[in-house]
């Protein structure tokens, strides 16, 4: 997860950063091993990453958050500060291809 902060910290959008998982051969999770944008978006999103957790339930087969976010309940993987860093492109609009 460390590299994927720090690539989106230096300015590389979600693709970019793919592209650059691949080529240095990092392995993602799950089952499908290959990186993709929406596995970066999902990492780069996660609060898990500064250590926080939200618990949730199940409303009409949808997670819903169930109380209070617990913070430091795991060991957090970057600072509050990177995580920061790393959300400004989130924002933006994304460009469509469709033509």
């Amino acid at each position: 997860m460390r590299p994927i902060f720090r690539l989106a910290t230096l300015g590389y959008a979600p693709q970019m950063i793919v592209d650059a998982l691949h080529q240095a051969k990092q392995a993602a999770w799950g089952k499908d091993t290959a990186w993709t944008v929406t596995k970066i978006l999902d990492v780069l999103r996660s609060r898990a990453a500064i250590g926080e957790f939200q618990p949730h339930k199940m409303e009409e087969g949808k997670p819903v958050p169930a109380g209070e976010a617990r913070p430091d309940y795991f060991p957090a993987i970057v600072s509050l500060e990177t995580f920061h860093a790393g959300q400004p492109f989130l924002c933006r609009p994304e460009r469509s291809h469709a033509r």
